[in-house]
């Protein structure tokens, strides 16, 4: 189990145990990462490392710079020993990303560097980046979190943000 404690300048990543018998987390959490800003976190399928992505989205804090709050940053850790692996996907921003059936990269919904927005895929391994899908600039992606039996689609959002009206593509 994971959570995020959260101050005024920033959070910290817990990897804790939880009884069901007991209301608080078992002593032995550990902290994983303290990051400013927010976050997605998501559990790889064989339950052996936790992808975490977080960027500043509110106000300006006084530390850190600016500069670096405005980083993506795309972590890759082990449950069983805390190693983090930092990716630098070619991203501005993501809204959501989810693992791909084969636990070797990531699907992601947000922009890019270029300020192209659509699905991506980042590779888990070198970051590497590729742009599956593209919207128009008044749009956003979600992904859907739907799949073929075969794992061999993606679904995602396409999101008109003026008025909100939502369109659920296949790719």
């Amino acid at each position: 189990i994971y959570s995020a404690v959260l101050t005024p300048w920033g959070a910290q990543l817990h990897l804790a145990r939880l009884d069901a018998n007991r209301p608080q987390p078992a002593p032995d959490a550990r902290v994983l990462d303290e990051f400013v800003g927010g976050t997605s976190v998501l559990w790889s399928q064989d339950g052996e490392s936790l992808a975490y992505a977080s960027q500043w989205i509110g106000m300006q804090p006084r530390t850190p710079g600016l500069l670096d709050l405005l980083k993506l940053r795309f972590v890759v850790a082990s449950a069983r020993t805390g190693e983090r692996h930092e990716l630098r996907p070619t991203l501005s921003y993501i809204n959501d990303f989810a693992w791909t059936a084969d636990g070797r990269g990531f699907y992601a919904a947000g922009a890019d560097v270029q300020g192209g927005k659509g699905v991506y895929h980042i590779d888990a391994q070198t970051g590497t980046t590729r742009q599956l899908a593209r919207v128009l600039a008044h749009e956003e992606t979600q992904l859907a979190g739907i799949w073929t039996e075969q794992r061999d689609k993606l679904y995602y959002l396409r999101i008109v943000t003026a008025n909100q009206v939502t369109k659920l593509v296949e790719h």
